[in-house]
């Protein structure tokens, strides 16, 4: 390939798609040092207390679900009983899946509240014991935390 073709190219996928590809395509490699992100003790406490409302969302479906599994058939006949055991089924599998979106919402918080107990040099608590309903979710607290994690 000539590197008046080359350039070619690397021009036409810059200006196409931005001159990141560009870079990309015929520049050199990234540097590595790519992007960083803190967070703030409130902010972290913030994102704790979203994992438990979510989680607490999926509970509160689980309990307005649980009638849906309660189907009597509509006949004394196979057919009727078919499906309102499909219905007992299908009301199960949705069940199961409320409560692992609800397990997948408390092992987060619990994450996010174990390094916010950590960097606060603080012994780890339980979020499922952080109340999620009253802004309680506060976790930890330190006098006077230094800036972002």
């Amino acid at each position: 390939m000539t590197s008046a073709f080359r350039s070619s190219i690397d021009a036409s996928v810059g200006h196409i798609a931005g001159s990141g590809v560009s870079d990309m395509v015929g520049g050199a490699p990234p540097s590595g040092d790519g992007g960083k992100f803190s967070f703030s003790p409130d902010e972290i406490r913030s994102i704790v207390k979203d994992w438990l409302d979510l989680a607490d969302d999926y509970t509160q479906s689980m309990v307005g679900a649980r009638p849906l599994g309660q189907v009597d058939p509509p006949g004394n006949d196979p057919a009727s009983h078919y499906h309102a055991q499909a219905v007992a089924t299908s009301s199960q599998a949705y069940m199961d899946s409320l409560k692992e979106k609800a397990e997948y919402c408390y092992n987060q918080a619990q994450k996010f509240q174990d390094a916010l107990s950590d960097y606060l040099g603080v012994e780890r608590e339980n979020v499922r014991g952080l109340d999620s309903t009253d802004g309680s979710a506060s976790g930890p607290s330190a006098p006077s935390a230094p800036g972002g994690i």
